[in-house]
């Protein structure tokens, strides 16, 4: 498998066997080329943003594929958790692996110059708008709750990057879990994956940069490069 894959539909996507080939990825959605790395989490090799978890692994993504300023301080992304989240979201003490909010990730890739923006609410965010927004080539960052492990065992951030010719949502993930015989790059029944994200339902949606609760950590973040 070369270092750069077209994706096109489903049978371009690699069934990956371990998390040791992680690669670059090209993905062309309405005939838009974006170059994507998956980076794993919270491990202590190159392949991984470093003492962190899956909601700054996923923003790390999309701040390597779409930052437009500050680039002289996207350092390699093993450093982020150390350095430049907690100065860019505001973080002070040293606690390692407490994963960022929805909150907390806008304001990250806002530093890097992608514009995003926070949907915590069910009613303002529907199964229709991310589909149509992945279409145009704009990826979306979900969290999910599932206790089922299918996806996770509790709460789980991934990125939504766009939509196969047969409707079915290309998810990257910086988690282990295997799905369809895929780690980092899946193929996801859109249906299924809405009805698992975790939307804020009281009206009362946490300002916090990092996980504070589960309405701090809630709904979706639309990316709009």
């Amino acid at each position: 498998m070369s270092a750069l894959d077209v994706i096109n539909n489903v049978s371009d996507i690699p069934k990956y066997t371990t998390l040791g080939t992680r690669t670059f990825k090209l993905l062309s959605i309405n005939n838009l080329y974006r170059q994507f790395k998956v980076w794993w989490q919270g491990g202590s090799s190159s392949a991984y943003v470093r003492g962190s978890g899956c909601a700054l692994s996923s923003a790390v993504m999309m701040a390597t594929a779409f930052a437009t300023k500050n680039i002289n301080k996207l350092m390699s992304p093993t450093d982020f958790h150390n350095k430049l989240e907690k100065t860019i979201v505001g973080r002070s003490d040293t606690k390692s692996g407490t994963p960022m909010s929805p909150k907390g990730t806008v304001t990250l890739l806002k530093y890097y110059g992608v514009n995003a923006t926070w949907n915590p609410y069910k009613s303002n965010t529907s199964k229709k708008t991310i589909d149509a927004h992945l279409k145009k080539g704009k990826p979306v960052l979900i969290w999910l709750y599932d206790t089922s492990g299918k996806y996770t065992k509790y709460l789980h951030t991934t990125v939504l990057v766009g939509v196969t010719n047969t409707g079915k949502w290309i998810m990257l993930d910086s988690g282990g879990k295997k799905l369809d015989g895929r780690y980092g790059v899946k193929i996801v029944d859109p249906t299924d994956v809405y009805n698992h994200i975790r939307f804020c339902n009281d009206g009362k949606a946490s300002s916090n940069n990092y996980w504070y609760n589960l309405q701090s950590s809630s709904g979706v973040v639309f990316v709009n490069p």
